[in-house]
């Protein structure tokens, strides 16, 4: 199954974003710890861009671009963010009082695994 059709099919099975995340995980690692330069920021990096991949698959238009090259666009977009805004002191440690405003059952599941 191309990435594409699975994108797409992810939207009705969200289950399905998993596939992709099997795929471009360790590489999207790869290239976030080279703007970050470290694994454990690189890690928070490539699980928010595969949540932005997700929210905005819907944008994704692939008359205009392969999947693959969107995906890095977004990862690597996303690491040079993070990586000015760790630069300018504003990443700062979660409250986890800030997650309860997020419902049950909302976003998907982008867990690593550490193999």
């Amino acid at each position: 199954m191309s990435d594409e059709e699975v994108i797409e099919m992810a939207q009705d099975e969200p289950s399905l974003f998993a596939v992709l995340i099997d795929r471009y995980q360790p590489s999207f690692l790869r290239v976030a710890q080279r703007v970050v330069r470290s694994p454990e920021e690189a890690e928070d990096v490539v699980q928010e861009a595969f949540v932005k991949i997700y929210r905005f698959a819907k944008h994704f238009d692939k008359s205009k671009a392969r999947f693959k090259s969107w995906a890095y666009k977004v990862t690597i977009n996303t690491a040079i963010t993070h990586y000015r805004k760790l630069k300018r002191g504003e990443l700062l440690s979660e409250d986890p009082a800030t997650l309860q405003d997020i419902p049950e059952g909302e976003g998907i599941d982008v867990r690593f695994s550490h193999t």
